[in-house]
C-alpha cells in the first residue's frame, strides 16, 4: 500500500507542476491570481509527498508530523484562496 501511496504522491506533484506550466503564460493581474493558485496546488501537492516519505519511508510517525503537514496543508489553501480574492477583488473594481 505505501507504493501506491507513492506513486500517486509523485502523480500529484506532476500535475502539480503542469499547472504551474499552464498557468505560466498569463499576464496582467489574470496571471498573477493564476500564479497564485498555481504555487496553491505546488504546496498542496508536496505536502501530501512530504507526510507520505515522513510517515512511511523515514518511519517518524509523530504527532508533530501531523501537525506539521496540516499547517502546510492550510498555507496552500490560504494560497488558493489569495488568489482566487484576487481575481475576485479587482473583477469588482473593474466592474464598478
Amino acid at each position: 500500500m505505501e507504493y501506491i501511496n507513492l506513486i500517486l504522491d509523485l502523480a500529484l506533484i506532476v500535475v502539480t507542476a503542469w499547472t504551474v506550466k499552464i498557468v505560466a503564460g498569463f499576464g496582467g493581474f489574470i496571471g498573477k491570481a493564476l500564479d497564485t493558485i498555481g504555487w496553491g496546488t505546488v504546496v498542496l501537492g508536496v505536502s501530501y509527498f512530504v507526510y507520505t516519505l515522513a510517515i512511511y519511508r523515514l518511519g517518524i510517525n509523530t504527532p508533530s508530523v501531523l501537525l506539521a503537514y496540516r499547517l502546510v496543508v492550510l498555507f496552500g489553501f490560504i494560497l488558493l484562496l489569495s488568489g482566487f480574492k484576487q481575481l475576485i477583488g479587482d473583477k469588482k473594481t473593474k466592474a464598478s
